[in-house]
């Protein structure tokens, strides 16, 4: 039976990934409070992208799928609130919500270790991540008249859906739906998707931008 651990809940308008970082300005009292109680006692907390409401106020619903992290860097802010350098660890889902502490807190359970995957699957989802996100830089330089040869990157699944995905400009609820994948292929071919639509998008951008540089040119000659 998987354990179920109690920690600090921050609903947010942004998604983290597992050993992704993130800057946060804490400036909430209940808040305030967490980022005390976690620096005298090292723990972590719970960052999970909103469902419904607002970040400020209290009324935010998160969803249910999470990544905890815990504070790396931290300054007192002249307003007594907290500069913060975050990182993820872990992900998990959250059970249930509990009684506000008074910032809000949640029952938990992590992710269990990902089941067995078909060597040839997975490296053959690696292999087409790593070939469309190339394609990507490559139409995104192009955009700007520069040139890349392509991008070395590892072959790694988890390297490559926590460090790409965070990065893509796409909304936070399409990177959401890469992390809630527990599966190493199935996060994959989810990133594969988006990376495939922004490669669609990048090549009508750049034919765009080609054509308009040269239309002139060609009207002269």
């Amino acid at each position: 039976m998987t354990e179920l651990i109690n920690i600090p809940i921050f609903p947010l308008s942004t998604v983290l990934f597992p050993t992704g970082d993130m800057a946060l300005n804490i400036f909430e009292e209940r808040y305030r409070i967490m980022v005390e109680e976690l620096l005298e006692s090292g723990g972590v907390f719970g960052v999970i992208l909103i469902l419904r409401g607002e970040e400020v106020g209290g009324s935010a619903v998160p969803h249910s799928i999470g990544t905890t992290a815990n504070i790396i860097e931290h300054s007192k802010n002249p307003d007594g609130g907290y500069a913060l350098r975050v990182q993820g660890r872990s992900k998990f889902k959250l059970v249930r919500m509990l009684e506000d502490q008074p910032y809000p807190y949640g029952e938990i359970e992590f992710f269990p270790e990902s089941g067995y995957q078909e060597p040839d699957l997975l490296g053959s989802a690696i292999d087409r991540v790593r070939h469309v996100f190339s394609d990507y830089v490559r139409l995104s330089l192009a955009l700007t008249d520069q040139w890349a040869e392509g991008v070395d990157l590892p072959k790694d699944s988890a390297w490559l859906i926590n460090k790409i995905t965070p990065n893509l400009g796409i909304p936070e609820i399409a990177k959401q739906r890469v992390l809630e994948h527990n599966l190493p292929t199935e996060g994959l071919r989810a990133l594969e998707e988006l990376l495939n639509d922004l490669v669609s998008r990048a090549e009508e951008q750049v034919k765009n931008h080609y054509r308009e540089r040269y239309t002139g040119i060609v009207a002269a000659g």
